[in-house]
């Protein structure tokens, strides 16, 4: 009987010793968080997590933690584990509208739109959550714009470098085309233009004028020896 009073003693001690020493753990964890030293408070939280004491819940304080440095996958699973464990509506509307808060720092505007709206089903008041559900739908047209505008000025772009390669095709086309020999027009004005007959049998018509001039002049010399050998008497009677 002492041996069993003795053991529960102890099991009872030893607890009392265990809980403080989480309590103890838990409080630093939210001192850490109220300086703003999130990193060393998402450290102790996650070491204590899975020894809390039956019946506590620390997973909206991690989320919130995480939240606050920048651990945003850490952030939304911790929130989403707090909403599969409640039921009261106000609790609801707060974590979704944190998770909402969460979806905007990541830029997923379209599932922080869904977020608000489900805080606002389980509390239609919250101005603050109406607020944010606003400027998610803003931002998510602007990105829609913007990312249309981008694809405008791509296809701009790609129709301009086709139009230019186009327009340089064409100028390399006429240039070769010009360069071409056989398609000059034959200048006559040009030293160094070739003559239409190049390459041809050469021009005989200098030759035959000369020998159309001699053939006369021989003509010629062969009348005037015939009047030095009749006396120089012309059939008209006259002397030259």
């Amino acid at each position: 009987m002492k041996v069993s009073f003795f053991i529960g003693i102890m099991l009872l001690f030893s607890n009392s010793i265990y809980c403080q020493s989480w309590r103890d753990s838990l409080f630093l964890a939210r001192d850490y968080y109220k300086q703003g030293d999130y990193q060393n408070a998402l450290k102790i939280y996650n070491s204590i997590t899975n020894t809390s004491p039956t019946g506590v819940d620390l997973s909206e304080e991690i989320g919130q933690t995480a939240y606050k440095s920048d651990s945003m996958n850490m952030a939304k699973n911790s929130y989403d584990s707090r909403l599969r464990h409640t039921t009261n509506r106000n609790d609801k509307a707060r974590i979704y509208h944190n998770i909402g808060n969460i979806n905007m720092k990541q830029n997923n505007y379209k599932e922080a739109i869904e977020s608000y709206k489900n805080a606002l089903r389980n509390n239609p008041y919250d101005e603050e959550t109406r607020y944010n559900l606003s400027e998610a739908i803003r931002k998510l047209d602007k990105s829609k714009n913007d990312n249309k505008n981008k694809d405008q000025n791509e296809n701009n772009n790609q129709n301009k470098d086709q139009k230019n390669k186009s327009n340089n095709k064409n100028d390399d086309s006429s240039k070769n085309k010009n360069d071409d020999p056989s398609n000059k027009k034959d200048d006559p004005n040009s030293r160094n233009n070739p003559s239409k007959n190049a390459g041809n049998e050469p021009d005989r018509s200098v030759e035959r004028l000369l020998d159309q001039l001699n053939k006369k002049e021989a003509e010629t010399k062969k009348k005037m020896g015939k009047k030095q050998n009749s006396g120089g008497i012309t059939k008209s009677g006259k002397d030259w």
